[in-house]
């Protein structure tokens, strides 16, 4: 199974602060963070089907108001263990 790496870790943070009503709470990183870990467990998730590795935040969720998503690169996933 592919899995997020520290790099995705980063990454899906990065979003976070930019795009969510709660970034502050990410500025630190930890990537023990369970907040972190579940949108990292979404986008492993999404791969296991078949998806692109993105994770999603709800309208209520962001700054804009909006859906908003993120597909995680690919220097973020760790191939097949």
């Amino acid at each position: 199974m592919k899995t997020i790496n520290e790099t995705g870790l980063k990454h899906i943070q990065e979003f976070l602060i930019e795009r969510s009503q709660y970034g502050s709470v990410y500025e630190v990183f930890d990537k023990r963070d369970l907040g972190l870990r579940k949108f990292a467990s979404e986008a492993e998730f999404q791969m296991s089907i078949g998806n692109p590795p993105e994770i999603e935040l709800k309208a209520h969720e962001t700054k804009s108001h909006r859906v908003e998503t993120f597909e995680i690169p690919k220097e973020g996933i760790d191939p097949n263990i």
